[in-house]
């Protein structure tokens, strides 16, 4: 018999109950090829350090994800991947104020454009970011464990 429904039901029950999320440093980051990536660093600075990637493409991070964690015992680094919806308002073709006031026609040009944006950017672009963000919040040498949801689970075993 198979452990599956027992871990599904383990991982459904700590991000339904699952542990506080606090506030923490928003921190952006300069990649290698100038884009700005943002992240979130909660949790305990002495504690294990962990990148959270999200799903997506193009979808954004989730507190559902985040409450897994002990933040007395981790360090949780929450990356937004690039070209995401949920960027914090930051870059949200979708959601940015605005656009509120513009007709329907331009605002299909503009979430048309943040499409062709998000087909243009490459999976090894996600992982030299993952990489960048690691560098800037940990420094040179540090290792990291990482956990990804959805898309962020292919993209966090090939950076491992």
């Amino acid at each position: 018999m198979s452990d599956k429904p027992q871990v599904q039901e383990a991982f459904d029950k700590a991000q339904s109950q699952g542990h506080p999320v606090p506030s923490g440093e928003t921190v952006f980051v300069t990649a290698r090829d100038g884009y700005q990536i943002l992240a979130n660093v909660r949790g305990n600075s002495d504690g294990q350090p962990i990148i959270v990637l999200h799903g997506g493409p193009g979808a954004g991070p989730s507190e559902a994800d985040e409450k897994l964690f002990d933040y007395s015992k981790y360090r949780v680094i929450s990356i937004t991947q690039r070209e995401c919806i949920q960027y914090r308002g930051l870059c949200d073709s979708y959601r940015d104020p605005a656009l509120e006031n513009l007709p329907d026609d331009e605002k299909l040009v503009a979430l048309t454009r943040k499409l062709d944006a998000i087909r243009n950017i490459t999976f090894d672009d996600l992982i030299t970011d993952i990489e960048d963000v690691r560098r800037h919040v940990l420094g040179e040498n540090q290792k990291v464990s990482v956990m990804g949801s959805s898309w962020g689970g292919p993209l966090a075993a090939f950076y491992a």
